[in-house]
């Protein structure tokens, strides 16, 4: 006899919301990162990266952060008229939260409108932004500047990040190897010389298999 209290206080996947499926799947420790398909969600690849433990120190060490930092923990300012000036007018977009800084990003599109009214970024210093723009890559499938900057732009933010995307693939040993060359490198033309009688000139043209045989069809 089948313990109907056990089946009965379970939900069912119909009755479970989104945020219960990805909690449970969050609290699963993942080993094999081999078993990652293209499915997986940008939450699940947050739940698996490790997020730089940032300090007040590593704001107040990066010269782009540490002004606004500054004037929003302690209410000062640098000195400098221009830099105060944009400093004061930046400060709407930022906040603090448990020592980290954050920017409120406004969507600009009519699509991203419809999801989102604004972005919580996370401000990132440059001396953790290398590690953490290669580990989203990799565990993203190796993704291009246009699929990675939409994804990384609505949970982060340094100055550089736009640079940064785009340059991540030149680096990437797989991107590399795996892409698509759209312009290949051709070979200059050259004639062939005009043959003066038969058989005094032979040429053959070849081409290597793009992907190898299969073997059942060697042995048919």
């Amino acid at each position: 006899m089948a313990d109907t209290t056990t089946e009965a206080t379970q939900p069912r996947d119909q009755d479970r919301t989104t945020n219960d499926i990805l909690a449970t799947w969050a609290q699963k420790p993942v080993t094999n990162f081999d078993e990652i398909n293209d499915n997986m969600t940008a939450e699940q690849i947050t739940h698996m990266t490790n997020r730089p433990d940032m300090t007040p120190s590593d704001y107040l060490a990066d010269d782009y952060f540490r002004p606004i930092y500054e004037y929003l923990r302690d209410d000062k300012l640098t000195g400098n008229k221009d830099v105060d000036r944009k400093t004061i007018l930046m400060s709407d977009n930022y906040y603090l939260e448990s020592d980290l800084l954050y920017k409120v990003t406004p969507t600009r599109g009519r699509k991203e409108q419809r999801i989102l009214n604004s972005y919580q970024q996370l401000c990132i210093p440059q001396k953790y932004a290398s590690n953490l723009l290669k580990e989203w890559h990799g565990l993203l499938g190796h993704y291009s500047s246009r699929r990675l900057l939409p994804t990384l732009r609505t949970r982060f933010w340094w100055p550089t990040i736009l640079t940064n995307v785009k340059n991540v693939s030149k680096i990437c040993d797989i991107s590399q190897i795996s892409k698509t060359v759209s312009k290949p490198h051709r070979l200059t033309l050259n004639p062939w010389p005009v043959p003066a009688c038969p058989w005094e000139l032979a040429s053959m043209d070849h081409k290597a298999l793009a992907r190898k045989p299969r073997l059942e069809i060697l042995i048919s």
